[in-house]
């Protein structure tokens, strides 16, 4: 049954109408209704002189574009598109507009901010502490030798963890195995496939080789002589001699860096 509108078809009396239906029916509370009328009469005063029935996508993409330059955060524009979305199909089934002209019309990418990253002097801080634990269980010094040795090549070569994770201690070729990226102590460098199956060539620093090195002579105690080859020649390997999962060097890294403070 269609609802009996005002005998003044202008666009407040629409708008007031609106409202009313959404308290006595939807139950809407206080603060959403007072939400809902400053959005609507915003784009009441957006339209000026232009009846609801002549506004076209072309003038909602308009007032969209005049929120965005006024400062307007992608999200608010959006919340208030949606309300606008919806009053103008209420009067698309009312019968007062014929088509809905917020339909298409989206609001602008919310912007991604980006990665807060360490001062210099931090990350040289978060990379160069070296284990500590010399009189703690073999397994925990094993565990902070592989870590030292991470984070240094991390710095050093800005490899993703993902690619970290993928290193293999040498270039190999197998029937059914074949290394995604390998180290180079003699070279000082690694040799990576990233993103688009794209290889590149990534120089190393001493510090990082001083680590590596050091890791080498405890990694090769961990790895089982019958391991599968993406195990028996992953660079970074657990205490159980597996390759090493880039989720765990994230959280490694984190404790790490609550360790330091």
């Amino acid at each position: 049954m269609k609802t009996v509108l005002p005998d003044r078809p202008d666009k407040g009396e629409h708008v007031h109408h609106y409202l009313d239906i959404l308290c006595g029916q939807r139950k809407l509370s206080g603060n959403t209704l007072d939400s809902y009328r400053r959005d609507l009469s915003q784009l009441m005063e957006m339209a000026g002189e232009t009846g609801l029935a002549q506004l076209s996508p072309a003038d909602i993409r308009r007032f969209v574009s005049h929120l965005h330059a006024s400062g307007l955060s992608p999200r608010s524009i959006a919340r208030k598109l949606s309300v606008w979305r919806v009053f103008f199909q209420w009067l698309v089934e009312e019968a007062i507009l014929p088509y809905n002209p917020a339909d298409d019309i989206h609001a602008p990418k919310k912007s991604k901010p980006l990665p807060k990253a360490l001062s210099v002097d931090d990350a040289i801080r978060l990379v160069s502490a070296g284990p500590s634990a010399e009189n703690a269980p073999l397994a925990h010094q094993e565990s902070l030798w592989c870590d030292h040795a991470m984070f240094e090549l991390l710095y050093s070569s800005g490899l993703r963890v993902s690619e970290l994770t993928g290193l293999d201690v040498h270039a190999v070729r197998l029937s059914d195995y074949t290394s995604a990226g390998w180290i180079d102590l003699k070279e000082k460098e690694v040799t990576v496939t990233g993103k688009g199956n794209k290889t590149r060539i990534v120089p190393v620093g001493g510090a990082a080789i001083a680590a590596l090195e050091k890791w080498l002579e405890v990694r090769n105690s961990l790895v089982r002589p019958d391991a599968l080859p993406q195990h028996a020649f992953a660079l970074f390997v657990n205490s159980r001699g597996k390759r090493i999962s880039p989720r765990l060097v994230q959280l490694r890294l984190h404790a790490h860096a609550e360790r330091l403070g």
